[in-house]
């Protein structure tokens, strides 16, 4: 991370062929020290972000497109968000 941060403004992390962080060196070292759980999202339509803010338990929702969003939990939120 070290490294990345000294020079990147932004880092993506890609696990199994899937961008599952994409922000700023801060921005991720903030989401990881809650132990949140970063899950990619794609959706066939669009998805408002704050529709997804509202399911309960979802602890903060990054937009990748109008139809992708990273959202960050620390629980099973799949049948919520399906």
């Amino acid at each position: 991370m070290q490294e990345a941060e000294a020079i990147c403004d932004r880092i993506i992390i890609i696990n199994g062929g899937k961008i599952i962080a994409d922000d700023t060196a801060e921005g991720i070292k903030a989401i990881s020290s809650l132990d949140l759980i970063p899950v990619l999202v794609e959706f066939l339509q669009k998805v408002n972000p704050e529709e997804l803010r509202a399911i309960q338990g979802l602890k903060e929702v990054k937009s990748i497109t109008d139809f992708k969003h990273i959202i960050y939990c620390n629980t099973d939120l799949r049948p919520a968000v399906f």
